[in-house]
Order: C-alpha cells, then structure tokens, then sequence
C-alpha cells in the first residue's frame, strides 16, 4: 500500500515544494543549473540548459605565407619594405605594378568582349525587331552598289 505524506508533514521535513516539481508523476532528474526537479520526457527550461561545450583550438590552416623583409635594389637609394602595407605604398608612390606571369595582355581583352558585347545586341537587337518593319531583302546581283564592284566575303564573321 502506498503512503501519500500530507502537504503540511512534506513542507516540514523538506521545505516548500519548488513548482517546478509539481508537473505530477514520472521520472525526473534533478537539476544541476537552478536545483529542481525536471522531468525528462518534456524539453528542459532553456535556462537551465547546460552551456555548450568549448570549441576546440584546432590549428587554422595559413591562408597568406608570412611577409618576408627584402630590399628593393641593391643601389644606395634602396629601400628596406619590412610589411605588405610598405610594399603597397611604395609601388603606389612609384607608380610600380607586380609582376605576374599570368597576365596577358588587357588591351585585347577588352576588345575581344566588346565585340562581344556588340555581337550580343545586335542579335538581340534582330531578334526583338517586328519582322513586318524590316526593309525588304535584296538579292544578289539586284542591289545598285553605286560602282563599289563585287563584296568579298570571305573574311566575314558569321555568328552561328
């Protein structure tokens, strides 16, 4: 047979009930956080979760070599660069551009894509025109070339 202790006898042998104890039967465990009792079939108050554990100190891989010193010639007006801000600003002072093997040429580049670019509107340009708007298409040999002779085309781009 089981003994329910009344609540005065309780309170006198251990003190006043916490409200957190009183969420009725089922296991609990005692908390190490605020010193009640939770139960363990329902989420715990989230300030007495435990705090996370500490992240380990793994070692950072290096994403940048350590800046050696180096003198910029061997003449008497050389200077000693001792940091990666000293370089920058001494290659902006004299107008100086680091060398990479890499680098082509910038000039072609932007040609090349501005051909590009041009190439891009004006298909884009054809393809968005009101097919009844156009001009009427000329054959060949009935167009007046005012004298300019034959066209070549044998170096004509063709964009397929």
């Amino acid at each position: 047979m089981h003994y329910r202790m009344p609540k005065e006898q309780h309170e006198k042998l251990f003190g006043p009930r916490d409200d957190l104890d009183s969420e009725g039967p089922g296991r609990s465990r005692k908390c190490k956080v605020c010193g009640g009792w939770h139960r363990l079939d329902k989420p715990w108050p989230h300030n007495c979760r435990s705090e996370a554990p500490p992240r380990a100190d793994f070692a950072t891989p290096m994403v940048a070599p350590p800046f050696r010193s180096f003198k910029t010639g061997v003449l008497e007006d050389a200077v000693v660069i001792n940091s990666r801000h000293d370089k920058r600003e001494h290659m902006k002072r004299n107008d100086l551009v680091e060398y990479d093997a890499g680098v082509g040429d910038k000039a072609e580049w932007v040609e090349e894509k501005r051909r590009e670019q041009e190439i891009v509107q004006t298909i884009k340009r054809v393809m968005e025109e009101d097919p009844i708007n156009r001009p009427p298409m000329e054959y060949v040999g009935e167009a007046d070339t005012q004298g300019a002779g034959e066209i070549d085309t044998d170096n004509m781009e063709v964009v397929e």
